[in-house]
């Protein structure tokens, strides 16, 4: 039998990003994403990049929905606190982070921004 494998790419990110929202909502509210749009929308640009051989290989396209921002602000949490400990322990230096920097950190590095 096949043995499972995954792949990854960003082919078709930013087709996702502008394809047609179920309603109205902002792009980073996730419940308004119309998802079969979105799936038909990245099939599309894969075809344009990939040849047909590769793709018939595959089983199965998972096109993920974006992170709440509330998510996303665990995950800059959490990203910092790391970064934090590892200049306390490495470098003896303690650094304070405020909520507006992780705000501002999850503003300008959210994919949509």
């Amino acid at each position: 039998p096949p043995l499972p494998a995954a792949a990854s790419s960003t082919r078709g990110a930013a087709a996702a990003a502008a394809a047609p929202l179920n309603g109205e909502g902002a792009a980073t509210s996730t419940p308004n994403y119309d998802y079969d749009a979105i799936v038909a929308t990245v099939k599309g640009e894969l075809g344009e990049h990939f040849r047909p051989e590769f793709l018939n290989r595959l089983d199965e396209l998972v096109v993920f929905q974006p992170l709440p921002s509330g998510d996303l602000t665990s995950v800059a949490r959490l990203l910092i606190g790391a970064v934090r400990e590892t200049a306390r322990a490495e470098l003896d230096v303690d650094v304070d982070v405020s909520d507006a920097f992780v705000a501002r950190v999850v503003r300008d590095g959210a994919a949509d921004a």
